[in-house]
């Protein structure tokens, strides 16, 4: 009989192109990762959720990373560079469980090189603290990561600019168990034209791409106008947990 490798197996082979020392017992150097993340994320990432992973190679995805963050702080592929200020990579560790993927910066996000730390931020930690949730143990960004003139809605060149050149990448790298998309612009970036349906008959389900699961929802600055979609997206969050206990269906 014919074998063929199954999803678990291209997903153990995604792991090893990122972490070539995964289950080898051996790593490169600690890395100097100093301005790329803050000190409590990098205590989290070796104290907390990295738990028994070993420290050399949690280190060389770290590194990795950093990388990234540092190519996309630079990045001019697309008319977005010239109005932004800084442009928002992204934060979290390379072994999130869990992405949040919003739709772009906006003027606080933008001034600060930070995702999420205006009025939307403070709704979503609020959110995530009300879910049990943890934020310094996921990883969150953006549909595109320079801020659009006046906080106009993503053009589609934009998002196909940032998804091939960097949500891919960090998607790839970070490989959560479950990703978030909080907004219209993540779901058209990732899942095209097909997902025309409303947010509303869309949020709250999981839907899979190349064999991650997506939870579809509102992003979290519709919930602060919109009490319909308020509720809608703390009945979504309310799910993570449980869909983080459960095995990745690959």
């Amino acid at each position: 009989m014919l074998w063929l490798p199954g999803p678990q197996c291209a997903r153990a082979e995604r792991r090893r192109r990122i972490d070539p020392f995964r289950r080898r017992g051996r790593g490169l150097p600690l890395p100097d990762y100093n301005g790329w993340f803050d000190a409590k994320t990098v205590a989290d990432l070796y104290e907390g959720h990295l738990g028994s992973m070993n420290k050399r190679a949690a280190g060389h995805r770290l590194t990795l990373l950093g990388r990234l963050h540092e190519e996309i702080r630079v990045c001019t592929a697309c008319r977005l560079h010239r109005t932004r200020t800084h442009a928002v990579p992204g934060e979290g560790g390379p072994s999130s469980r869990l992405m949040l993927i919003g739709e772009a910066p906006g003027a606080n996000e933008d001034l600060q090189g930070k995702p999420f730390i205006g009025r939307a931020g403070q709704f979503l930690d609020a959110l995530l603290a009300a879910s049990g949730l943890v934020r310094s143990h996921i990883y969150i960004t953006s549909a595109v990561k320079c801020r659009p003139p006046n906080n106009r809605t993503p053009k589609d060149d934009e998002m196909a600019t940032c998804r091939s050149l960097w949500l891919e990448r960090q998607i790839e790298l970070v490989d959560p168990d479950l990703i978030v998309i909080m907004g219209k612009a993540p779901l058209r970036q990732l899942f095209g034209d097909k997902m025309q349906t409303r947010l509303s008959d869309l949020h709250g389900q999981i839907r899979l791409r190349e064999g991650r699961r997506y939870l579809l929802t509102y992003h979290p600055a519709a919930a602060m106008r919109f009490p319909v979609a308020r509720r809608a997206i703390q009945e979504d969050f309310a799910k993570i947990a449980g869909l983080l206990a459960k095995p990745a269906r690959l």
